[in-house]
């Protein structure tokens, strides 16, 4: 594990980490504080992600969880970044990340990877959809596949080709980062040029901002249906089938009323039966059952007279 306080340390110190390690290649997790099951993941799985990482740099914009930057196993972190050098959570600079690789914002937590954080392509997955099962799922193979990497056996390119092929369900996009200027932007200062600008520019629209209006709608119907659409998904889970049985009693549930009550129920069902149709819930029998309300009647039909 590697925590810094942004992309331009990172940077900065790329040169000695490469004169002393063999790096294979680079990965960066990216995620908010309301961000809770990736969070909660990286900080309580820190040692066991450093200890597979040997060779590989795996950086995160977060304190480490523990002791581990005091111990005496992480020496060399220590020497690179110097003894006094402390990290936290930064929402503000996941975004001057996310502005320079060219990510929405909404497409959070991010897990990246690098062959060169300062040329070439990145490979982004989104685990905006992701819940905790898969986050464990997805690092356990990675962590597998890494340890294989070391041995030889396995290369950074076999690893995104595989990591691909085993998860599907999880978007993925090849960046170019900043594509137009891939001869100019090549040395730390070119691009701390870059992420310095996008920080001043960022704090220059942050600052005419105008006040919002609280007589306005704020929320727009696509932020609704993702809310609705996750706390659904919440909701099925928590119960597993129990009392809800159809996507047309989860859109009347009370919680998902209160946050959409002026949509109607058939609009909320829409969005809530388009979420659970995807890949990464059709192992869930207990949610694919509320896709089917033909169930529900035809024993209604079968009750005695």
């Amino acid at each position: 594990m590697f925590p810094v306080r942004s992309l331009s340390d990172l940077l900065a110190n790329i040169d000695t980490v490469k004169q002393h390690r063999n790096i294979s290649f680079y990965t960066m997790v990216l995620y908010k504080g309301h961000h809770t099951e990736m969070r909660e993941y990286v900080q309580e799985n820190f040692d066991k992600i450093h200890r597979y990482t040997d060779d590989v740099l795996f950086a995160v914009i977060d304190a480490p969880s523990g002791d581990w930057a005091d111990r005496q196993e992480n020496d060399f972190y220590r020497k690179t970044m110097g003894e006094g050098y402390q990290t936290q959570l930064n929402d503000y600079e996941i975004d001057i990340i996310c502005e320079y690789l060219k990510l929405y914002a909404d497409g959070l937590p991010y897990v990246i990877f690098f062959s060169d954080p300062r040329r070439g392509d990145c490979n982004m997955f989104s685990f905006r959809r992701a819940d905790q099962e898969l986050i464990e799922r997805f690092f356990g193979e990675l962590l597998d596949h890494t340890a294989k990497l070391l041995y030889g056996n396995f290369d950074y390119l076999n690893l995104m080709s595989e990591i691909r092929n085993r998860f599907p369900e999880i978007p993925h996009k090849i960046i170019k980062t900043y594509p137009e200027r891939t001869s100019i932007v090549n040395t730390f200062e070119d691009i701390q040029s870059v992420i310095g600008g996008l920080a001043n520019n960022k704090r220059k629209k942050e600052s005419v901002k105008p006040a919002p209006d609280p007589t306005k709608k704020t929320r727009t119907s696509t932020k609704i249906k993702y809310q609705v659409q996750a706390l659904g998904i919440k909701i099925a889970k928590e119960d597993k089938g129990k009392s809800i049985r159809s996507t047309g009693e989860l859109a009347k549930h009370s919680e998902i009323e209160e946050i959409a009550g002026v949509y109607s129920v058939m609009q909320r069902q829409r969005w809530l039966s388009e979420e659970i149709s995807k890949p990464e819930y059709q192992h869930l029998e207990y949610l694919q059952n509320l896709r089917k309300p033909g169930i529900r009647s035809q024993k209604k039909k079968n009750l005695p007279a």
